[in-house]
C-alpha cells in the first residue's frame, strides 16, 4: 500500500521477495526476485533486477 500520494510523473515501485528463501540474485544470492513498475498512466511491468547490468538489452531486464 502507498502511503501517500505520487508526483504525477513518478512510478510506482514493488519489489517482490521472499524473506525466508533467501538472498536475491541481484546480491548475490540464488532466489530470482523480481520488480514490478506502475506507470501514472496505469502501465504495469514486471521486469528483473538482476539483468539491469549483465544484459542491458533484455527485455525482462529493469
Amino acid at each position: 500500500m502507498i502511503a501517500s500520494t505520487l508526483a504525477t510523473a513518478d512510478n510506482a515501485v514493488y519489489d517482490i521477495s521472499n524473506s525466508g528463501g533467501g538472498t536475491c540474485a541481484v546480491a548475490g544470492g540464488k532466489m530470482r526476485c523480481l520488480r514490478v513498475i506502475v506507470t501514472p498512466a496505469g502501465q504495469i511491468r514486471m521486469c528483473d533486477p538482476a539483468l539491469t547490468v549483465s544484459k542491458p538489452t533484455d527485455p525482462q531486464a529493469c
